[in-house]
């Protein structure tokens, strides 16, 4: 209720700070409509609590009149059953009565201008907030997912698609066992080795067999001779040479030398001699002469060498090279079963130069026989 001291209050107008010291704010005041037609001037009438101006208990109101720059012009004001957003407006009696404008003059209409507190934050409206964020965001993401998959699947990139034509581990097989399979029915068995021949001999426990050996010119073999680069990367480590001529790329060689190549593999010890024979003698045709050359053929056949099955491959092959006498070189390769998983080789090539030494060829054939 208003304080009916004064008819210019409101409740809580003369409330004062609790610290003694009195409240001081500003309030808009229109002037009571003391025409009898209702119409008011346009005028604002500011009062203050507190200060100069202060009020206590039993103090009238200071009112203090500020004339507008539209004071001239003049509005309807308030009538008896007006109502403004707030409320019903009521008017207040010089006595302080508020019975009403009909019983007397209507007071000063009074609208607060202090701000109205904001209301209180609910925290548990604030968390639900925040989860239905997240909720959505997680939903838009899982949406995303979702179509992702299926475009994939559709497209038949899809992550769970197994693809039937993916390719097969690598072969690790030695190349010879990769071009020449084992034969279906096997291989010709080892027979007994005949007596070994007297006189000099070369013994290579690596590629596991021994031949004849030759005095000079031929010389004991200490190199490690590879046709590395090619298909099948043999290593000519055991043997005999001579050198026959220099040319501007070196010396020139003839040559008495073994080796071994793997050809199978595991415990699978049948050989296709055919086709290993035919692999390594071009394998040493295309690692050991100028390019290009021709190739005479003499022999290509199975046969046994000192008890042991194997393939020979003899051939005149014919060449030119800078600065080179040689134009041709009658060449031998037998490669022999062994045994094991590894092959023998034998490889005999006497340049045109020296052909004298061409018998050397038969004479190592018939001297083969296992080492050891």
């Amino acid at each position: 209720m208003a304080d009916e001291s004064s008819p210019w209050s409101r409740d809580g107008a003369n409330e004062s700070r609790r610290d003694g010291a009195s409240e001081s704010r500003s309030e808009v005041v229109f002037g009571p409509a003391n025409r009898a037609d209702g119409i008011i001037p346009a005028r604002r009438w500011f009062w203050r609590r507190g200060g100069a101006h202060g009020r206590s208990a039993g103090n009238d109101v200071q009112a203090e009149e500020v004339r507008s720059d539209d004071a001239g012009r003049f509005e309807t004001g308030p009538q008896g059953g007006d109502i403004f957003r707030a409320g019903r407006v009521t008017a207040a009696t010089s006595s302080g009565a508020t019975s009403g404008r009909e019983h007397a003059e209507p007071g000063p209409i009074v609208i607060d201008l202090d701000p109205q507190p904001e209301p209180a934050i609910d925290p548990t409206v604030v968390r639900r907030r925040t989860i239905r964020m997240f909720a959505g965001a997680a939903g838009a993401v899982l949406a995303v997912g979702i179509t992702v998959v299926l475009a994939m699947t559709l497209t038949g990139n899809g992550p769970l698609r197994h693809d039937s034509a993916a390719p097969p581990p690598p072969d690790t097989r030695p190349q010879l066992a990769r071009l020449c399979p084992p034969p279906p029915n096997g291989g010709p068995r080892l027979q007994p080795a005949p007596p070994t021949p007297s006189g000099a001999r070369t013994t290579d426990t690596v590629s596991g067999i021994s031949y004849a050996a030759f005095s000079a010119p031929w010389l004991r073999w200490n190199l490690d001779w590879s046709d590395a680069g090619d298909e099948l990367a043999v290593n000519y480590r055991t043997g005999q040479y001579f050198v026959t001529e220099q040319y501007p790329e070196g010396d020139y060689l003839a040559t008495i030398l073994s080796a071994s190549v793997p050809v199978t593999t595991n415990d699978a010890l049948a050989i296709d001699l055919k086709c290993t024979g035919t692999q390594v003698a071009a394998d040493a045709r295309t690692a050991f002469y100028p390019q290009p050359n021709t190739m005479d053929p003499i022999r290509n056949e199975q046969t046994t060498l000192g008890g042991m099955p194997a393939w020979v491959s003899e051939f005149r092959l014919h060449f030119h090279a800078p600065g080179l006498k040689a134009t041709s070189e009658l060449v031998m390769l037998a490669t022999i079963d062994v045994g094991k998983p590894s092959a023998a080789i034998l490889y005999v090539s006497i340049p045109d130069t020296n052909s004298k030494y061409d018998f050397v060829i038969n004479e190592l054939l018939a001297s083969i026989r296992p080492a050891g």
